[in-house]
C-alpha cells in the first residue's frame, strides 16, 4: 500500500512522522516540506482519501493505521541497502 502511493504522497507521509509528535499541525507539515499551504491542503485531502490519515480536529494530521510509522521507517530503511 506505501510503495503503491506517489512519491510526493510518501513525501507527506515521511514529514508527519517526522515532526515526531502523533498529532501534526498543518503549519508543521509547511515547516517540514517547506511548501504553501495549498500544496499541503492537496496531499493531506489525497491521504484522507485513502484513508492513511485521518484529522482529528481542523488544522491537525494523524496517521490512520497503527504501527504506520514503524512501517515506514523499516521499508525506507531496507530500500536505502
Amino acid at each position: 500500500m506505501y510503495m503503491d502511493l506517489s512519491k510526493t504522497d510518501r513525501d507527506f507521509i515521511e514529514a508527519i512522522i517526522k515532526a515526531g509528535t502523533d498529532r501534526v499541525t498543518t503549519k508543521q507539515l509547511q515547516d517540514i516540506l517547506n511548501k504553501p499551504i495549498n500544496y499541503i491542503s492537496v496531499y493531506r485531502a489525497r491521504l484522507l482519501d485513502d484513508q492513511l490519515i485521518t484529522s482529528p480536529q481542523r488544522g491537525v494530521v494523524q496517521l490512520a493505521l497503527p504501527f504506520f510509522a514503524e512501517f515506514v521507517e523499516k521499508s525506507n530503511l531496507e530500500h536505502l541497502s
